[in-house]
């Protein structure tokens, strides 16, 4: 049963029939007590009391007038204001209840209070929450948020037990400051333009991690590594135990900027120069497009261009130009310089005596050209019985075994040698040793090599050759003889003629 004190407003004794059996009422003018016994009748409890002894009774509440009660305290000692079924040890209800607690020494409040849309806690100092004796969280009065401090100076500021805050603001975003570590955080600042600067700062080195394994980092000299400790500005590693890095200078005319795949050098500049290199002494250098090779830079410096190897009918190459398939008559290799001007070159061939031919143009023609200055020759002398010498050469007409369609006039190489041996090159039934590929390499996935590939040698011909051009001394000569021979017989002719 509840226990109410009705409080009488006005002066005088509640009338018969206010109370009911028990109840008590204070008459706060003249400060007197009244309850009513079970026969009906209104009793008076000592009269202008000091102090106010009862002997045990029962009461339903405090009344506000003589017939509303204004705080219930029911048999659980719950109170209720506004209620007169309090739930909990107190409960408040109005339209916009409030509880209001006010320091006297300092006029300090602290208000629980609830709205339609809002549950709100005002306190005109910090707000502070402790747990077990100490201070947890608090809330300051320009509305920053600390945990396990009393001194936030972020919107949200959590420290940690080396003296290092986490912070993070509208301002500056997600901050670690420290006692002695000053440089780390993520940190959003005003940029020079109309965005923001995301500035992730490290003391030492920022680490970036997925999975609880480190993926990514930037040390405190600014390489970056992925999957690796960095040694170089960009460095990448793999579980394969490939490697990739890029070293880069500040001045590309005097220092060195490369991109490494695996410790090789694949691009990048040295000193100035532009750099493909590779520095492995078993791999070329090979372009592709379309995903096809076109061409290589093999490890012995050859370039080939449409394909793989520089040996061809028994012949190592230092350069190739190889066209694969039948090709088409504007499909073609060509030259082009850009004068009609007599003396413009081509191609100039050297070796170690210097110029020894070229190749160079006019307006309409080109000139196929060897060495032939005076200046380089001694022993001068003139070649005589030309005639005699050039009847020991055999004239023939024949085919080639691989176009059996098509004869031609010529000669045969052996035949020409023991006359011209100077327009001859190798030898009669020459041979010579060829190196081959007897089994291919096996390659993994990523190209490596697991199993190398098997070579062998075989004996194949080594053909002659003849340069014709050669021959044109030898006709010169001959015809020059013939010449004299046929002026001497028609002058002598016209002598006979004459006589």
């Amino acid at each position: 049963m509840a226990t109410t004190i009705k409080l009488k407003n006005g002066s005088g004794a509640p009338l018969a029939g206010d109370l009911v059996a028990g109840e008590p009422a204070l008459d706060l003018t003249n400060k007197r007590l009244y309850t009513e016994d079970t026969g009906g009748t209104v009793i008076e409890v000592g009269t202008n009391p000091t102090s106010l002894t009862t002997g045990t009774f029962t009461s339903t509440g405090i009344d506000d007038n003589a017939t509303s009660t204004a705080i219930t305290i029911d048999s659980s000692q719950n109170v209720g204001i506004g209620t007169a079924s309090p739930s909990d040890q107190l409960e408040v209800s109005a339209a916009s209840p409030a509880i209001l607690i006010t320091d006297t020494d300092t006029s300090d409040t602290f208000r629980l209070k609830q709205t339609n849309t809002l549950s709100e806690i005002q306190a005109s100092t910090d707000f502070a929450i402790d747990t077990n004796g100490s201070e947890a969280m608090r809330i300051d009065s320009s509305g920053n948020v600390g945990i396990g401090t009393a001194s936030p100076n972020h919107k949200l500021t959590l420290p940690q037990v080396d003296g290092t805050s986490i912070g993070m603001d509208a301002s500056t975003g997600f901050t670690l400051d420290g006692t002695s570590c000053t440089y780390y955080g993520l940190t959003y600042q005003n940029g020079t333009g109309t965005g923001f600067n995301t500035i992730l700062s490290g003391y030492d080195n920022i680490l970036f991690a997925t999975l609880g394994a480190e993926r990514l980092r930037i040390d405190s000299s600014g390489n970056v590594g992925i999957g690796v400790t960095p040694s170089f500005k960009v460095h990448v590693g793999g579980d394969d135990g490939m490697q990739h890095f890029i070293q880069g200078g500040t001045n590309l005319s005097t220092q060195s900027s490369y991109y490494v795949a695996q410790g090789r050098a694949l691009f990048g500049y040295d000193a100035g120069n532009v750099l493909i290199s590779d520095n492995s002494a078993s791999k070329p250098i090979v372009f592709e497009t379309a995903g096809s090779e076109r061409a290589r830079l093999d490890t012995s410096g050859t370039l080939l261009v449409g394909t793989t190897s520089g040996s061809l009918n028994s012949y190592t190459h230092r350069q190739l130009v190889y066209e694969t398939g039948a090709g088409s008559a504007s499909a073609v290799q060509g030259l082009y310089k850009n004068s009609t001007s007599s003396g413009r070159y081509f191609t100039i061939y050297h070796n170690p005596n210097g110029v020894v031919g070229s190749v160079s143009n006019n307006a309409t023609s080109v000139s196929y050209n060897t060495t032939s200055d005076y200046r380089l020759k001694e022993n001068v002398v003139d070649l005589n019985n030309g005639i005699n010498r050039l009847k020991q050469i055999p004239v023939h007409r024949f085919n080639f075994i691989a176009d059996p369609d098509t004869t031609v006039d010529g000669f045969l190489a052996h035949e020409v040698q023991d006359v011209v041996p100077e327009a001859i090159t190798g030898a009669k039934d020459g041979m010579t040793t060829e190196e081959y590929e007897v089994s291919p390499a096996v390659l993994d996935e990523e190209g490596n090599v697991v199993t190398e590939a098997v070579m062998g040698t075989r004996e194949v011909p080594e053909y002659q050759g003849i340069d014709q051009s050669k021959l044109v001394p030898l006709l010169t000569a001959a015809l020059q003889e013939a010449v004299t021979r046929i002026e001497t017989l028609e002058a002598e002719v016209a002598a006979l003629k004459g006589a």
